[in-house]
């Protein structure tokens, strides 16, 4: 790391903290976690820069956020990530994909901040227009091209033209895949599910599942569901059938069962932990077994958070790549 990567008044960094060349942080404070790794061509300037533990940078982000620029600990942010807005504040765990716009028109005003929860993904290109607030919830889903805006106005208002400046909030429990468009002043309750390719022009009440060009409320009071112990294990049952025939192809002797609830893992050295999906507690060795099943049954919505980062074991045909 170089002294010069550095630029504050006010500077706290923990162990195992690197920085890429032609990158850097400026701000009147900074404190840094430890295990951050920040990529390459990497700019952060803010009056103040916390990064939690465990959190990866990737190359070429740039960030001009005047007040705050705070992330949670284990936050993974893509390549080519752009931020400009007067508070940026997101919780434990967020994923940030690559080619996401976080500002656009109006961008510096006195309203300009995000602020998102724990446990939420946002994909790849994704527009957050921060002309005025967005407030979004835990664990909530963004997915690729998603755009949330608001603000909007173009032709003269003196005119009769439209124009709307209004902020955006969004509940926990949300999935907003691809191809969606939030307009401003939109206000999405929690436990929502939109259909790909909407137009939210209106307020989506919680525990709805909403669709259309504009969007309408196709069934409410939806979610969430109350799953019995039966339901659950006819649920996770083919998802664990599906692991199974994975191993062999990461190369993994693991040895995975599953009896009321809980899923057993016996590692090669006989090293046992469990995930017990009836209560969603964990326990036992956090070898790297644990974590690429760990990280699979993420990917399923079965999410648990241990303080890690998640991180799984590459399939041996893409290992060989590394020997050309």
């Amino acid at each position: 790391m170089s002294v010069q990567s550095l630029k504050a008044k006010k500077v706290s960094a923990g162990t195992n903290f690197t920085i890429g060349e032609n990158s850097c942080i400026q701000a009147e404070e900074i404190i840094i976690g430890d295990n951050v790794c920040i990529g390459k061509n990497v700019v952060i300037k803010s009056n103040r820069v916390h990064i939690g533990n465990n959190t990866l940078i990737s190359d070429n982000n740039t960030a001009e956020v005047s007040d705050l620029f705070e992330l949670g600990i284990c936050t993974i942010l893509g390549k080519d990530n752009s931020f400009h807005c007067r508070k940026f504040m997101s919780g434990d765990y967020l994923y940030m994909g690559k080619q996401n716009e976080i500002g656009g028109g109006g961008s510096s005003g006195p309203n300009s901040e995000v602020s998102i929860g724990k446990y939420c993904m946002i994909v790849d290109r994704v527009i957050l227009n921060t002309s005025e607030k967005i407030e979004i919830g835990d664990d909530v889903g963004i997915g690729t091209e998603v755009m949330i805006w608001t603000h909007g106005s173009y032709n003269a208002i003196l005119d009769g033209f439209p124009a709307n400046f209004a902020p955006v909030k969004i509940g926990s429990h949300v999935w907003i895949p691809a191809r969606i468009v939030v307009l401003p002043g939109i206000s999405i309750g929690d436990n929502v599910v939109i259909s790909i390719n909407s137009l939210i022009n209106k307020d989506i009440p919680s525990g709805s599942l909403a669709a259309g060009i504009p969007a309408k409320v196709i069934k409410e009071n939806y979610y969430p569901k109350t799953l019995s112990e039966e339901q659950k294990t006819a649920l996770i049952l083919p998802i664990l059938e599906e692991y199974k025939m994975q191993l062999a192809d990461k190369n993994l002797s693991s040895a995975i069962s599953y009896d009321k609830g809980i899923i057993h893992v016996v590692a090669e050295n006989n090293e046992h932990s469990f995930f017990n999906i009836f209560n969603m507690t964990y326990g036992g060795v956090e070898n790297s077994n644990f974590e690429d099943l760990r990280d699979f049954l993420r990917r399923k919505g079965i999410k648990y958070f241990t303080g890690k980062m998640f991180s799984s074991i590459q399939p041996m045909a893409f290992r060989q790549l590394n020997n050309f």
